[in-house]
C-alpha cells in the first residue's frame, strides 16, 4: 500500500462510530420499540428522538462508507503512480 491512513482520520471515523453504536443502543435500552407486521414486512414503532434521527443517520453514513472509499481511492491512486 502506497500510504496508511493517518491517526486523526481513523480515530474520527473510530469516534463516530461509536457515538452512533452508543445511541442506538441506549435507545434500544431505554426508549419503547414496538415491531408490526405490515403485510411481508416487519415495521419498527420506536419512540426515539427524531430530532436527532438525521444527523446521526448521517454520521453513521460516514461512519460506514468513508473507510470503505478510502480504501478505494488509495488502492486507485497507488495503482495511478
Amino acid at each position: 500500500m502506497c500510504f496508511s491512513a493517518t491517526a486523526s482520520f481513523a480515530g474520527g471515523v473510530l469516534i463516530s462510530g461509536l457515538s452512533v453504536s452508543v445511541y442506538y443502543a441506549f435507545c434500544l435500552i431505554f426508549l419503547n420499540v414496538t415491531p408490526q407486521i405490515n403485510g411481508y414486512h416487519i415495521k419498527y414503532i420506536n419512540d426515539f428522538p427524531r430530532f436527532v434521527a438525521y444527523p446521526v443517520f448521517f454520521i453513521y453514513l460516514i461512519a460506514t462508507i468513508t473507510p470503505l472509499l478510502y480504501r478505494v481511492l488509495s488502492e486507485r491512486i497507488c495503482l495511478a503512480f
